[in-house]
């Protein structure tokens, strides 16, 4: 496929067509054959009307009704299964014929040939339309902001995060190299409460070294953010927890090598599923009737597995140690468990 991109009547207009070489047996010559295809037409104020001939197509076959005339089409990507079809009116990757014109307002919108090094990532009619609609389109292709301006466009996404930021960085003769990068820096900073409008941190002269200096920090924030939301969390359940389950608290057992107790508060399941790297607190298991979590921990008090039992069966459906892993001793946890499950039902019993 090559596409003409070119001008009529104060149109911007994009023709495409399709090149086929055919190869027959015993012949000594190929035979070449062009066919327009379709045409997408761009007004001043970034309208856009497709015309095209008919086209059939699956997931492994494409075929244009050369016979046809044009009539009105539409941009016509879809997912079908496992196959992801692509839109047929989409010149992105198309090659281009290289006498090409432009309206004079794409050219006064900050139309440059250096768009043309794009040509595979983004369309040059997107990337058209948008210098004819987006004032900050324009204002990043006339400043050099290219990565931005792809990045703008492949996100789909008329607004420009950081627009004061991108203006600093033009003041100061900064070229974004890396947008996605850029961007994803300059949120870090604002969450960490750096100012956004300092140059310093608009502008860094290593944007990876720079980027990567704010993962650690905003990675503690979040986890600070994340345990004080469980225990604000932890603190609403508290009282239904103890309604449904007190009458188990104090429940406790164990061996020399083994204690295994009742965990007597959300806060404290909490802190299990924390310090065990599961699900037991995140997946609610303290908001079910009818279990009941105890923690194993070995005789000096480290934490060995959470056990999950029925409080309908009487019976261990999971006990699991770091990472839901086993640990050495999980059978005799078990065995332990089911030699002490009187106790459970004995509580369960006398509640009733």
């Amino acid at each position: 496929m090559f596409t003409i991109l070119t001008t009529f009547r104060g149109y911007q207009v994009a023709r495409t067509w399709e090149v086929d070489r055919d190869n027959y047996a015993n012949d000594h010559f190929a035979r070449y054959s062009a066919e327009e295809v379709y045409q997408i037409w761009l007004t001043d104020d970034g309208k856009e009307v497709i015309t095209g001939r008919p086209v059939h197509r699956s997931a492994y076959y494409l075929s244009w009704d050369t016979e046809k005339p044009f009539d009105i089409r539409q941009h016509n990507a879809s997912a079908t299964g496992y196959y992801q079809m692509e839109d047929l009116h989409d010149i992105c990757g198309n090659e281009l014929y290289p006498d090409i014109r432009v309206t004079p307002l794409v050219k006064r919108n900050g139309w440059t040939r250096r768009l043309l090094m794009y040509r595979n990532f983004i369309s040059m009619t997107d990337a058209i339309r948008w210098l004819l609609t987006v004032p900050e389109a324009e204002m990043l292709v006339k400043t050099g902001q290219f990565d931005l301006f792809l990045n703008m466009i492949r996100r789909r996404d008329r607004t420009l995060p950081f627009f004061h930021a991108v203006r600093i960085a033009n003041r100061n003769g900064y070229i974004v190299e890396d947008a996605q990068m850029w961007l994803d820096m300059l949120s870090m900073a604002g969450e960490l409460g750096k100012d956004t409008h300092n140059p310093k941190v608009v502008c860094p002269e290593d944007l990876k070294a720079a980027h990567d200096a704010l993962l650690a920090p905003v990675k503690r924030r979040r986890e600070k953010l994340r345990r004080q939301k469980d225990i604000e969390e932890a603190a609403k359940w508290e009282k239904d927890y103890r309604a449904a389950k007190a009458k188990y608290f104090g429940i406790c057992f164990g061996d020399e090598n083994i204690i295994i107790t009742v965990i007597q508060s959300v806060q404290d399941i909490a802190e299990e599923g924390k310090a065990m790297h599961h699900c037991v607190y995140s997946a609610g298991y303290y908001k079910r009737d009818d279990c009941l979590i105890l923690s194993a921990r070995d005789s000096e008090g480290n934490r060995l597995e959470t056990i999950e039992v029925s409080l309908k069966t009487f019976q261990v459906v999971q006990s699991r140690g770091k990472c839901n892993q086993m640990t050495p001793q999980h059978n005799e946890i078990l065995a332990l468990l089911n030699r002490n499950m009187d106790m459970i039902r004995k509580a369960a019993v006398e509640a009733a």
